[in-house]
């Protein structure tokens, strides 16, 4: 998995304040996932990419390749702040 995907997982699930057990619960999985994601050594479904890149703002694509601190999100969605 790419650094940018781990570093947006965190930075999105830190950005929203949340734990990775409740991170988790929002986008599916368990927590141990979500701390392999984060480390990059375990890769989402797309199920669960799908949900993050809804929370984040951004389409899936963007939300795989590029860091989420240097891009715009979409109308009428969520941000995470840091």
């Amino acid at each position: 998995m790419s650094n940018v995907l781990a570093d947006n997982i965190r930075f999105l699930r830190r950005g929203l304040g949340l734990n990775q057990s409740d991170f988790a619960a929002k986008v599916g999985g368990g927590q141990p996932n979500v701390s392999k994601w984060e480390a990059g050594t375990f890769v989402p479904s797309g199920d669960s990419l799908a949900a993050m890149a809804k929370l984040a703002g951004v389409s899936f694509e963007t939300f795989k390749t590029e860091p989420l601190g240097t891009v715009t999100p979409q109308a009428d969605q969520p941000v995470a702040r840091s």
